[in-house]
């Protein structure tokens, strides 16, 4: 048994009539999520009928991973939204799964907003013109006037001066994890 925290998935598009029976069992796993509630059949019906997604929740699961049923989804091209807490070794994290384009986002979070670790700060640092040596040479420079932008080789080439802090946002921004998730459809 690893680290443990909630995790909630919702998940939807089109599922094969006849995986239905796999698809309840992994929702319905006590030992991978560990939730009270349960979804039965006639529940999934209704929840198709009134056009919605599925959403499971677990409070106490390993590592934020229902794993089964996120190898389900990929193996069915369902598309998932999940989310989970922290644990001792991780931080809390969203995910989105896009079931019919096979394509994946991340992001780590704080306090249920997106960041830039260290290291995604320091790649970026690699792409500046006469870039700071490291991360206190960066912090250094970021309220001086001109900030940064005299760095960056595109604010260089435009002419312009940006405050690296700009561009740390809109790299936050190109990060954002879509959350959409399509509703659940039976197909033959």
């Amino acid at each position: 048994m690893g680290d443990r925290c909630w995790a909630n998935i919702t998940m939807g598009g089109p599922l094969k009539k006849k995986h239905i029976a796999e698809f309840l069992r992994y929702c319905n796993d006590q030992e991978e999520i560990n939730a009270a509630a349960s979804l039965s059949e006639e529940g999934l019906l209704v929840k198709v009928a009134n056009k919605e997604s599925i959403e499971v929740q677990g409070y106490d699961v390993n590592w934020g991973e229902f794993e089964d049923l996120e190898q389900f989804c990929h193996k069915n091209g369902l598309t998932y939204y999940k989310t989970h807490g922290a644990g001792m070794d991780y931080g809390e994290e969203e995910v989105h799964y896009d079931g019919a384009t096979n394509k994946s986002s991340c992001a780590s979070m704080i306090d249920s907003e997106a960041y830039l670790t260290h290291s995604a700060i320091t790649n970026w640092m690699k792409t500046l013109e006469a870039a700071p040596k490291d991360l206190n040479e960066m912090t250094r420079h970021v309220n001086d006037e001109g900030g940064l932008g005299k760095y960056c080789k595109a604010c260089m080439d435009a002419g312009t001066v940006v405050n690296p802090l700009t561009h740390i946002q809109q790299d936050l921004e190109a990060r954002k994890v879509p959350t959409e998730v399509p509703p659940l459809t039976l197909v033959d």
